[in-house]
């Protein structure tokens, strides 16, 4: 499978490890909330993930966050599934990449 690779600054790079775990634990809590049909958790954790992606420069877990957050307040227990297991597999299949400006990014 192709990692998803993320670039960061130097400045961050002790932060990220522990913000990935967190969001792991995050995808464990959803698990359970959507088995319980508790969408309210859902949807405040879709917008923690929502904001916390965007202070960290992570569009794409930010992106998941703001996904996961509307399928909850439209009811949408399959696309939440669907967005869950998505997010996992985003997580488990993450690079992280140190750099030093936005030139050593690929565009």
């Amino acid at each position: 499978m192709e990692k998803n690779v993320i670039y960061i600054s130097p400045e961050i790079k002790e932060i990220i490890p522990v913000y990935i775990e967190r969001r792991k634990k995050d995808l464990m809590v959803m698990h359970e909330a959507l088995s319980k049909n508790d969408l309210e958790i859902i949807k405040k954790l879709g917008h923690k993930i929502k904001g916390t992606g965007s202070l960290y420069n992570l569009d794409k877990i930010s992106a998941i966050g703001k996904e996961l957050e509307i399928a909850a307040k439209n009811n949408k227990p399959e696309h939440i599934k669907k967005i869950i297991e998505e997010f996992s597999d985003f997580l488990n299949n993450l690079e992280i990449k140190i750099v030093t400006n936005d030139e050593n990014k690929p565009k």
